[in-house]
């Protein structure tokens, strides 16, 4: 089984903040002394903390997470898509966190736009709090 997954849950903004160093990482972006976040060719930091990086990067980072394991554009793409569809999301491999980020972040999006449609995720229920742009999402494993 994945490591990432022996736990029986997750919060929205530590995938978040996970899946930010991932991305990061594509981009020769790191973290450094204090939490500050610099771009290895310059001199200045971009921003302090990995939360405060997603935040400026939400949508670069959503769309590399879709692209990376689903034939979209992008996560807005996904988001439009026509008819009933609803992403399935199998969570096992390389790419767990982004595939985990991806389908927590539609879910809420959908809540938002007062949608019906949802992710699935076998084995796995997420919940969606609140009716606000930084809405909780909490991640748990299906009682066997």
């Amino acid at each position: 089984m994945n490591k990432f997954l022996r736990k029986n849950r997750y919060e929205l903004q530590a995938l978040r903040e996970q899946v930010a160093r991932e991305y990061a990482a594509t981009r020769k972006i790191e973290g450094r002394e204090g939490g500050w976040i610099y771009h290895e060719t310059h001199r200045f930091p971009i921003c302090q903390g990995w939360a405060s990086f997603y935040r400026r990067n939400k949508t670069a980072i959503l769309d590399w997470a879709t692209t990376n394991f689903a034939c979209f554009k992008g996560f807005e793409d996904m988001l439009l898509a026509k008819g009933s569809y609803r992403p399935t999301i199998s969570p096992y491999g390389p790419q767990s966190k982004q595939m985990l980020l991806v389908a927590m972040e539609y879910n809420r999006h959908q809540m938002l736009r007062q949608d019906s449609r949802r992710a699935y995720i076998p084995g796995w229920q997420i919940t969606v709090t609140g009716y606000y742009a930084d809405t909780a999402c909490i991640l748990t494993a299906n009682a066997s």
